[in-house]
């Protein structure tokens, strides 16, 4: 059903734009070039869909892992996004693969919460979301910088032969607006990775507020038997008893996501700060160029 409304609504959409437009190899190829973005994100939302279900039968020691594993495969997603959309104007394919992709992980996280086992597992899926935005603060300073290029020049056997040094391009410290951090350019990099970091804080700030409100209406709503956040269901139930979420699980998810809310506030607080004075020339760079 899923992949019929996807197709029935850019059917309509190229429709509409190729008559609207009067068609020309020029709108196809753009529009074929977004369509790749959109199968990529179907596929995406695809993998999501199977980590809910996984998420529900696997053990609950397990749980924490999947929540790993559920980053690294956003972060590939990422990866492959942003060199699709590498010829799209800088700012919508920042919010691409910077902004659509994690939010849509951030929220399909928060609606895993109904079959988490034990209250331990909201520990380990803190540590594990609040290390990755760590890891994005420690990839706006220089040291990672130089890491990084180190590596890439290792990736591609360059720096493994003293003869090919000298190939390799010197690092770029010069500002250019236009750089979108796939090459030497630090100034670039480091301002995708801001923008990188500003969505995926205001991503899980949105995902926490969403659980917030999203979760009661479903658990005390006038349709709560409908859904499996209610205590009475329509129907009764005998051969899954904790299909439905108990008043002590219900609890302990409200508590993790209030007290999580009120950490990602501090660290959007602490991280802006962070960019705003030690990173002040990237700072003034992405008002200039926009977030």
């Amino acid at each position: 059903s899923l992949a019929l409304c996807y197709a029935t609504a850019f059917l309509g959409v190229f429709i509409n734009e190729f008559v609207r437009k009067q068609g020309g190899p020029k709108f196809i190829k753009d529009f074929l070039r977004y369509l790749r973005v959109v199968v990529i994100i179907f596929i995406h939302v695809i993998v999501l869909v199977g980590y809910i279900f996984a998420y529900r039968f696997v053990k609950s020691d397990l749980q924490p892992v999947l929540t790993a594993a559920l980053g690294i495969v956003t972060f590939i997603s990422r990866r492959i996004l942003l060199v699709q959309t590498s010829t799209f104007p800088i700012e919508v394919a920042m919010l691409i693969s910077g902004f659509w992709v994690q939010n849509i992980d951030d929220m399909f996280q928060v609606v895993a919460f109904k079959s988490i086992k034990k209250p331990i597992t909201y520990a380990y899926i803190f540590i594990v979301n609040f290390s990755m935005n760590l890891a994005f603060l420690l990839f706006l300073t220089p040291q990672w910088f130089k890491i990084r290029f180190f590596l890439r020049g290792c990736l591609r056997l360059r720096c493994l032969r003293a003869e090919d040094k000298k190939l390799m391009a010197p690092v770029d410290e010069t500002d250019q607006p236009d750089e979108r951090g796939y090459g030497t350019n630090r100034g670039g990099y480091i301002r995708r990775q801001i923008r990188f970091l500003i969505w995926r804080l205001f991503s899980q700030c949105t995902a926490m507020i969403f659980y917030l409100d999203m979760s009661n209406i479903l658990r005390f709503g006038k349709n709560k038997q409908y859904y499996p956040f209610g205590t009475e269901p329509i129907i009764e139930r005998t051969d899954d008893d904790d299909y439905y979420m108990s008043d002590y699980n219900y609890q302990n998810s409200m508590i993790y996501c209030s007290a999580n809310l009120l950490i990602i506030l501090a660290d959007i607080a602490i991280s802006f700060l962070l960019i705003r004075f030690l990173l002040n020339r990237a700072y003034r760079n992405l008002k200039t160029v926009q977030i």
